[in-house]
């Protein structure tokens, strides 16, 4: 892995990897974090991000994952992805409760891995199942839909700060809509998929209010992914 920007690095280590995508003193800090070919798809004709990764994608992974205190993430990506229980708590967004007790992530536990939590609304937090609330921590942020604005600030009041998000494109879009995201991580691989816009890193129909440039912090490469961390000025 080599480092193009700020300053040439010929091979980064892992403890190396580890410092350049450190979480800054300010918090609470939201990551985004997508893998993509170079036409913008998030997904392989699997539906899944693994088929347009590679194992330098795979490494850089890991180390965002140690980094983080919690992991955000869409109850579309649990599903699709088939996540499975992890060292870090993983706050699942969704305004419908759409989860089942069959997914690997709650059928799967393991004696080490934190409660996950759901991110809801105060409607579908009335209706939660007993099998979600004895494995999972159901919390309204919102009425109607879920602020995520409150959602964010609920991590945070947890001690959970260090939020990285791992999609899927709806919850990314949403978070930037929102102007709630302080850095993008892209991976791009050197492939075409050509799938659909609601497959690509953000969809959003209506289009996002101007944020202005953001600063280009950092670019790794290898094997010909490229590895960018884009910042909120």
């Amino acid at each position: 892995m080599q480092r193009l920007l700020p300053l040439p690095v010929v091979d980064l280590d892992d403890d190396a990897l580890r410092a350049a995508y450190a979480f800054p003193d300010r918090l609470p800090w939201v990551r985004g974090s997508m893998v993509s070919s170079m036409d913008g798809a998030t997904r392989g004709p699997d539906g899944r991000s693994g088929s347009v990764s590679s194992a330098a994608d795979k490494r850089v992974f890991s180390s965002l994952r140690a980094a983080a205190d919690v992991i955000l993430v869409g109850a579309g990506t649990v599903r699709d992805e088939g996540y499975r229980p992890s060292r870090l708590p993983l706050a699942i967004v969704t305004g419908r409760l759409d989860l089942e007790p069959t997914l690997p992530l709650f059928a799967e536990p393991t004696a080490s891995s934190p409660r996950s939590l759901v991110l809801t609304t105060a409607a579908a937090e009335a209706t939660a199942p007993d099998w979600l609330r004895d494995i999972a921590d159901v919390v309204a942020c919102g009425p109607a839909a879920v602020d995520l604005r409150r959602a964010i600030d609920h991590l945070h009041e947890r001690g959970l700060s260090r939020i990285h998000c791992e999609g899927g494109p709806g919850l990314l879009s949403s978070l930037a809509g929102a102007g709630l995201i302080d850095e993008f991580l892209l991976t791009v691989t050197p492939q075409l998929v050509g799938a659909p816009g609601p497959h690509h890193i953000l969809h959003v129909p209506g289009g996002l209010p101007s944020g202005g440039r953001w600063t280009l912090a950092q670019v790794l490469v290898e094997d010909g992914s490229t590895f960018l961390r884009v910042q909120r000025p």
